[in-house]
């Protein structure tokens, strides 16, 4: 278990209000809330919400916790519900992501070790997301969700070349 476990974890596999503690919305409500609220399930029905949902934990993240470090093996990808995260590599701070983005896609795509460390900037709620649901149980929803991180990276390498090119003389 390489990822940093230092943190509260609820399983949210059956149990979908213990997503967000909203009370007692109905599983109904709580989808259709997941799909208005967080881009990430936008497009998924709500048989493939439940279905992802069987594929994560819900996890907690104290402000200034390390999530993962750079070079422990990509065991699973994240998304985050609330907070803020800080991506960086030694001191140096590359990036901020917040509420409905993804994190830790890369390490579980490649198969590779994590390419920089992950700390929470505030108290985060993220969704771990098992890199089984991209393995083709369920081939629309792995392609879909293949998908939304594609365009998130490919999103990511847009900002990345225009801050290099601004760089450039």
């Amino acid at each position: 278990m390489s990822e940093e476990k230092s943190r509260g974890t609820d399983h949210a596999g059956g149990a979908a209000p213990s997503l967000t503690r909203e009370g007692n919305l109905s599983a109904e409500d709580l989808l259709w809330k997941l799909k208005k609220t967080y881009p990430f399930f936008a497009d998924l029905s709500q048989a493939e919400i439940v279905h992802l949902l069987r594929f994560c934990d819900r996890q907690v993240f104290p402000a200034g916790s390390v999530i993962f470090r750079r070079g422990a093996p990509g065991e699973s990808f994240f998304l985050i519900l609330s907070g803020e995260v800080i991506i960086q590599a030694g001191d140096r701070e590359f990036a901020r992501l917040g509420v409905g983005e993804c994190f830790g896609e890369m390490g579980v795509i490649e198969k590779a070790p994590r390419s920089a460390t992950v700390k929470a900037a505030e108290r985060t709620l993220a969704l771990c997301i098992d890199p089984g649901v991209l393995a083709g149980h369920e081939p629309a929803l792995s392609c879909k969700l293949l998908a939304k991180v594609a365009r998130q990276l490919s999103a990511r390498l847009r900002e990345a070349n225009e801050k290099l090119w601004k760089m450039l003389p």
